[in-house]
């Protein structure tokens, strides 16, 4: 069972992201909290809520979420850095 769990996460950040295009922020919030329960380590989930945090008003949140992936992944925490530093805008 604990494997069946696990191997739900990716499922979870495939509907997060669906609804986070949808603009339907807090039930992908919710989805992309839980997949990082399952993956800690899965820095595109954590740049997802952090885009998902910005997109609900949540900035503190947001950057907080960008350097989890960026420790997670060293080759994207220059463009992290310039994203914290001039706002998430793409």
């Amino acid at each position: 069972q604990q494997s069946a769990l696990a191997e739900s996460g990716p499922l979870r950040f495939q509907l997060a992201l669906a609804l986070a295009m949808q603009r339907q922020y807090a039930p992908a919030e919710e989805l992309l909290k839980q997949v990082l329960e399952l993956e800690p380590s899965f820095a595109e989930a954590h740049l997802c809520l952090a885009d998902v945090y910005s997109s609900s008003g949540k900035p503190d949140q947001a950057s907080a979420s960008m350097a989890a992936a960026a420790q997670l992944r060293p080759e994207i925490a220059g463009w992290v850095s310039t994203q914290r530093a001039g706002g998430a805008s793409g």
